[in-house]
């Protein structure tokens, strides 16, 4: 089973390649024990929106094709390297 992930604002949205999503506070749920996706849809939204936006950004194809993206040297468009720098990915 292949898994995406983003953390933001506290908050961390986990995805499947089903299409089932999590919703965490990871701050006061360490074992990411409690869903929160029912409670918080506006939340998942955003994030899925931004995780979208970065896996679009590197070139990463649906996480069920047979290889997830080109490999090796990426060209990421530059608010997706933005981005990413923000969050300390890259240089």
């Amino acid at each position: 089973m292949r898994y995406r992930s983003i953390e933001e604002d506290g908050w961390k949205l986990v995805e499947d390649e089903r299409g089932n999503r999590w919703l965490f506070r990871p701050a006061g749920d360490a074992d990411e024990q409690s869903d929160l996706t029912k409670d918080h849809p506006d939340v998942v939204s955003r994030l899925a929106a931004a995780r979208e936006t970065l896996v679009r950004g590197l070139g990463l194809g649906p996480m069920n094709a047979k290889t997830l993206g080109p490999g090796g040297n990426v060209k990421l468009d530059p608010a997706a390297r933005e981005r990413l720098k923000s969050l300390g990915y890259v240089q």
